[in-house]
């Protein structure tokens, strides 16, 4: 009885023993499976890409686009959309190759100004241009001119063909003491019939006796337009004034009281034709007092 309980217990014992055994290698291969499978998992997500890489890319220079520019709009007033873009300038101008945006802006206005009229009244007496609008030509026609006199003709109708409509003039050729006058003291409009009659007055004057200058600058002072206004310029032509040294001295001064009560405004340009040094001289005074102009021809 003692022995078969003795055997009894030993039996169950084994199997105590026999099971544990089993959990414990069954426990054994469930770990190494999940470190297995635990591993596996690990090296699946390692990157492929370092840190080191990742610096690297990002410390580089960022590469941009080239930036667009949007065109742009001129000439709105006028109603037109005319397109203008950027571009390099270059030596040729074309459709794919338009010139700059401040060459296009200087172009656009150099055309603007050349279709712009520009007022010039291309009025001059030998080289002397004026704006003025009311001349009278006061002219040597002394013998001494007798040389010269086809050269003043042809100046002075140039000049006078050249005053605009709204223009007057008037004209006094002097020679010993007499005056011819292309008028009877009144400045008239520069119209084609008064230009017309000025031509053959001019044409019929012939060169002749001597030099008096001042009775036709003091006639050319005493003169007005319709309104009552003295003239604004008087063209002065002579190749000498003939005048001893005591009168010369004297002369400029002469004229310059004369303007101041006949004309204060008006101006007085002098031109010497071949005149000597002295007779320079004393139109430079005459043209300065004035505040004219002084030119000497030769």
């Amino acid at each position: 009885m003692t022995d078969t309980n003795r055997r009894g217990s030993i039996t169950m014992w084994a199997w105590v023993v026999s099971v544990a055994a089993h959990i414990l290698l069954l426990a054994v291969f469930a770990v190494a499976r999940f470190s297995m499978s635990a591993g596996g998992s690990l090296s699946a997500i390692t990157p492929a890409v370092t840190v080191a890489q990742i610096e690297e890319i990002t410390n580089q220079s960022r590469i941009l686009p080239k930036p667009k520019v949007k065109p742009v709009l001129l000439n709105r007033s006028a109603g037109k959309r005319q397109k203008t873009s950027f571009s390099l300038p270059g030596p040729t101008v074309s459709a794919e190759n338009p010139l700059p945006l401040p060459q296009t802006l200087a172009r656009s206005s150099i055309e603007l100004l050349a279709r712009k009229p520009i007022l010039n009244t291309g009025v001059e007496f030998f080289g002397q241009s004026t704006d003025l609008r009311k001349i009278c030509y006061v002219v040597d026609c002394s013998g001494s001119m007798q040389g010269l006199f086809s050269r003043v003709r042809k100046q002075l109708k140039t000049s006078i063909s050249n005053l605009p409509p709204d223009h007057y003039f008037y004209i006094i050729f002097f020679h010993g003491d007499q005056l011819l006058e292309s008028g009877s003291g009144k400045i008239i409009r520069a119209t084609p019939k008064a230009k017309s009659a000025a031509y053959n007055f001019i044409d019929d004057v012939r060169p002749g006796q001597t030099t008096n200058a001042l009775a036709a600058l003091e006639r050319a002072m005493r003169l007005r337009d319709p309104g009552g206004k003295a003239c604004e310029l008087i063209y002065f032509l002579t190749d000498g004034v003939d005048l001893d040294r005591a009168d010369a001295s004297d002369f400029a001064l002469i004229v310059e009281n004369l303007r101041k009560k006949l004309a204060h405004s008006t101006r007085i340009n002098t031109i010497g034709f071949w005149a000597q040094p002295q007779d320079c001289e004393i139109l430079q005074a005459v043209a300065k007092r004035s505040g004219g102009r002084f030119t000497n021809i030769d």
